[in-house]
């Protein structure tokens, strides 16, 4: 199908109203995770038309180098006319004021293929891969309880660590984990903890407190038996070394699976990068069905600042 003519001038700019709806239709991940920090929609006003959205956040690689995460979807009727370039140029703008190394984006290639074209035209190479994996809930039980309880008999876990629910933390310190050592803006990620502790299986979110200090943080959704860990992290002094997976992680998640299988969860989803190798090993030995493969892609902020800005219209 040809693209469609766009009529007029293409204006660059947040939504507001109604147009965030629009956004949310184009980028469902807004709706699955609360580190999305700005959202920028390309639309036309005669007539009124949203064109495509894109959502950035501030992230860390894993040696601690900034980069900025991106979100971007043109709808199909007006791609291949430059709206997806000249959005992605208002990314990078915004990125470098932030101090950002680099920009990555994560995609199907399966069910995106024009996307992983689009990216390298850009000048973005596939530097990782995000794995999706499902296992049964009792498996993961079955290997992460008798290793925590090892653990405990060994001393490894100290007294003062204990996994409580979210709601029972102080959630400008959990927002403060969340943002430097997974991303986000304090601000959009506290907003979104806010919100989860009003849901009615709040209690499926929990923290990682040692001397009552919030050290680790894993968000979950249960719905019709499944588990879905959607965020994960340990502060760098209470993770693992390469050749040990560390307490804090094996604390966090059996605590968060004795939760689920409460309520009643046969199954559990989990994700990491392809370079976890702690994360791969538990899906090997619990013998996840991996589920889900997306590419994570790069580009290096070595070019000149672009001179465009949020608001600019295109001709």
């Amino acid at each position: 199908m040809e693209p469609a003519t766009l009529p007029g001038t293409v204006q660059v700019k947040a939504p507001v109203g109604a147009e965030q709806r629009a956004c949310k239709m184009l980028l469902p991940e807004l709706e699955q995770a609360g580190h999305w920090s700005d959202v920028r929609i390309a639309v036309t006003h005669a007539p009124a038309r949203v064109l495509a959205a894109a959502a950035f956040a501030p992230g860390l690689d894993p040696d601690g180098i900034r980069h900025s995460s991106i979100l971007l979807r043109v709808a199909k009727p007006f791609r291949r006319q430059g709206i997806g370039s000249r959005l992605l140029e208002h990314l990078e703008a915004e990125a470098r004021q932030r101090n950002a190394a680099s920009l990555r984006i994560t995609f199907d290639p399966f069910a995106e293929p024009a996307t992983g074209l689009f990216l390298k035209a850009q000048g973005f190479e596939c530097v990782d891969r995000f794995l999706t994996f499902e296992s049964n809930t009792q498996q993961l039980m079955d290997y992460l309880f008798p290793l925590r309880d090892w653990l405990k008999e060994r001393g490894d876990i100290p007294t003062s660590a204990r996994v409580v629910p979210l709601i029972e933390t102080d959630l400008e310190k959990v927002a403060r984990l969340h943002v430097d050592h997974l991303g986000g803006t304090f601000a959009g990620v506290l907003t979104h903890l806010k919100h989860l502790i009003t849901g009615p299986s709040h209690f499926h979110n929990a923290v990682l407190l040692a001397h009552n200090e919030p050290e680790g943080l894993i968000l979950c959704e249960n719905q019709n038996g499944l588990t879905q860990v959607q965020s994960r992290v340990v502060s760098p002094a209470y993770q693992g070394s390469a050749f040990n997976a560390g307490w804090a992680n094996v604390l966090l998640m059996a605590e968060v699976l004795g939760y689920a299988h409460l309520v009643g969860s046969h199954r559990c989803r989990f994700s990491c990068l392809g370079s976890n190798g702690h994360t791969l090993k538990l899906a090997t030995r619990c013998k996840a069905e991996t589920v889900a493969t997306q590419e994570v892609h790069r580009r290096t902020l070595t070019q000149l600042v672009s001179s465009l800005t949020v608001g600019t219209a295109i001709s």
